[in-house]
């Protein structure tokens, strides 16, 4: 078994929130300064950057999973993370024929970057990424199943786009084995006693969108290797895989 130190949500130059200095080689750079040894690049409702980012960790030597972020049609972001580049764009694909027909704005919300390995940006996206899909939550976790991929309710315990704050508790039937919360907020008490009662795992992740927001490691994974279905068992404590945190980031308030 190996104790991984990870980071399984950031963003990169694609997402129009995000800085242009959010490129393979100045991520993984950082990434490593702070000690993290495997990361999950999810732009916002797309994967064009994936393929840049999987070519860098390879010659970086660092762990990587393809991810993307999904803006639901109930406007609730759904981390979905994946073990394979094709997996990831059919993913794309899907979010693709259902995101709105608009313009990004990058006066108003930011260059939408596409890089290649070494950091140079060969393009632009023009479409709005920063905007709902037509998918609901159902839709989008049920997709990323049937891909073979795992799905996380993002930042549950933030007000905005949140599941949690949408619905005020987890549906069972959507079958999340875990649930992603933030660094740095005061934990819920109601909320941490639901994830309990559930037996939901919980990953702590960035969410970074500049390369000052990706901190050391919060969450580690005992795991034979860096993997979906690895990762879904250290979430759900099982065949002796398990998460482990950073001091006071899963307690209660």
């Amino acid at each position: 078994m190996n104790l991984i130190g990870m980071d399984l949500h950031i963003h990169s130059a694609l997402s129009p929130c995000a800085s242009l200095e959010m490129t393979p080689p100045e991520v993984f750079k950082r990434a490593r300064e702070v000690g993290l040894q495997a990361l999950v690049i999810a732009d916002h409702n797309s994967a064009e950057n994936q393929k840049a980012f999987i070519e860098c960790a390879k010659e970086m030597n660092f762990l990587y999973l393809p991810g993307m972020e999904v803006q639901s049609k109930e406007d609730v972001h759904i981390l979905c993370i994946f073990n394979t580049l094709e997996q990831v764009l059919s993913l794309q694909e899907l979010v693709y024929s259902q995101l709105p027909e608009l313009e990004n704005n990058k006066e108003l919300f930011g260059q939408q970057a596409i890089v290649d390995s070494r950091g140079e940006i060969i393009g632009e996206l023009e479409r709005m990424l920063l905007t709902a899909t037509n998918i609901s939550v159902d839709d989008i976790v049920g997709a990323v199943k049937q891909l073979g991929g795992l799905a996380l309710p993002a930042h549950i315990d933030r007000p905005s786009f949140s599941l949690w704050f949408h619905l005020g508790f987890i549906p069972e039937y959507l079958g999340f084995i875990g649930v992603e919360m933030s660094p740095r907020l005061p934990r819920n008490q109601e909320q941490m006693r639901f994830i309990k009662e559930h037996n939901l795992g919980i990953v702590v992740s960035s969410d970074a969108h500049w390369l000052n927001q990706l901190l050391g490691p919060q969450t580690w994974a005992c795991v034979e290797d860096f993997t979906v279905e690895e990762l879904s068992l250290a979430i759900q404590g099982k065949e002796g895989r398990y998460l482990k945190y950073g001091k006071g980031l899963v307690e209660e308030t």
